[in-house]
């Protein structure tokens, strides 16, 4: 008797240091992957507010010529009040949204090999050709592999995606589609491709 309670606390014992085996090299394995894992920094370059231009620009500049110099500054001061309207529509729509975070997630999602860091110069939006029309703006500084470059959205990109300046302003949800979808072009043919001259 004293044999078989012998036989069974080591069959016991055995099991339990197989499991405890086993969870240490699963650890092990996810540890090794997570250091293995992408990493990149990410941050604003300055300021981390919304950014638009627009129709105060060219009012600006019309307005110049009769103004002595100061069309410019009300112009500057016009897109810089649309800027905030859209970004306050947003964060109410929001509360927690962060462009960056934003941007973080989708590259989190995507296979880019060799990425270092991002800068975000400018996020925002921008006139775009057409009758009241605006685009996503997205200004990047980033360094891929060692090489460092610059991506301007729209200005580098042949295909862009526009929505009525109206929707932007009121609307929270097609401004941030517009601005996931700027991402998801940038990613697609910016940095999982290596070559990322202009288009």
């Amino acid at each position: 008797m004293a044999n078989g309670l012998f036989l069974c606390l080591s069959k016991r014992f055995s099991y339990s240091c197989y499991r405890i085996f086993s969870i240490n090299i699963f650890l092990l394995g996810l540890s090794a992957c997570t250091s293995l894992g992408v990493k990149f920094e990410i941050d604003y370059a300055d300021r981390d507010s919304l950014n638009f231009t627009g129709p105060g620009s060219a009012t600006g500049i019309m307005l110049d010529g009769v103004m002595d110099g100061a069309g410019v500054a009300i112009g500057i001061a016009i897109d810089q009040g649309i800027a905030k309207d859209i970004s306050n529509n947003i964060l109410r729509h929001d509360p927690k949204f962060d462009f960056r975070d934003l941007l973080r997630q989708k590259l989190n999602r995507s296979s880019i090999s060799g990425l270092e860091s991002i800068k975000i110069q400018t996020y925002g939006f921008k006139s775009a050709p057409g009758k009241d029309l605006v685009s996503a703006w997205l200004k990047l500084d980033v360094v891929k592999n060692g090489t460092a470059f610059h991506i301007n959205y729209p200005d580098d990109f042949a295909d862009i995606r526009t929505e009525k300046f109206v929707k932007i302003k009121e609307n929270a949800s097609i401004a941030v589609e517009l601005l996931i979808h700027a991402i998801d072009e940038v990613i697609k043919r910016k940095l999982v491709n290596s070559n990322h001259n202009s288009d």
